[in-house]
């Protein structure tokens, strides 16, 4: 858990220069991350993150504004506004216990 908070939090970081305080949380800059997220590179690998990725990144950031929310860190609960990033059925491919 601890390792995609750090990742949500460079991923973040990257997206707001290094300069964010919780006054500047919108609803606008919330959506502008979202849209970062489906589109931004890997932090290590090379390649975008996938929309699987994206999706738990992004839930992971709304916790975190929920929790600023409750501790009145923030004083609107956009969280309530924001679009999920939904996730993709993943296709699996595997053997049976009989093959």
């Amino acid at each position: 858990k601890d390792e995609k908070w750090d990742i949500v939090y460079k991923h973040f970081y990257n997206f707001v220069q290094g300069r964010c305080t919780f006054g500047d949380i919108t609803m606008e800059l919330c959506q502008d991350f979202r849209e970062y997220l489906l589109n931004a590179n890997k932090l290590q690998r090379k390649g975008k993150i996938s929309v699987n990725a994206a999706s738990g990144y992004y839930s992971t950031f709304r916790g975190l504004l929920k929790i600023a929310y409750r501790d009145k860190l923030i004083k609107e609960n956009v969280n309530d506004f924001l679009d999920k990033i939904e996730p993709q059925e993943v296709k699996k491919e595997y053997f049976t216990l009989d093959e």
